[in-house]
């Protein structure tokens, strides 16, 4: 089953399948952390590398900004703690 406009197809559940870029994206690898400080994108797998290894490498990988959040929190504890002493 195709959707007008989507390059990528639903699967037998009626579900598309979402792309490296997507899961890219949500895992803060692009158009997140690897941008440059005039605000280009410097993330890219190898072009000969096959999706499915693609798919493997992103779900294998921690989320960027999850890790981000994590420590600025730990930042802010120890800074709390350095104030009480």
């Amino acid at each position: 089953m195709e959707i007008k406009g989507k390059k990528t197809p639903l699967n037998d559940m009626g579900i598309r399948v979402m792309t490296p870029i997507e899961w890219g994206k949500l895992q803060g690898f692009v158009n997140y952390a690897f941008l440059d400080g005039n605000g280009n994108d410097g993330f890219s797998f190898p072009e000969d590398l096959p999706d499915l290894q693609k798919y493997k490498q992103l779900g294998n990988s921690v989320t960027i900004p999850v890790i981000e959040e994590m420590a600025l929190f730990i930042l802010k504890c120890i800074d709390m703690l350095m104030k009480n002493n």
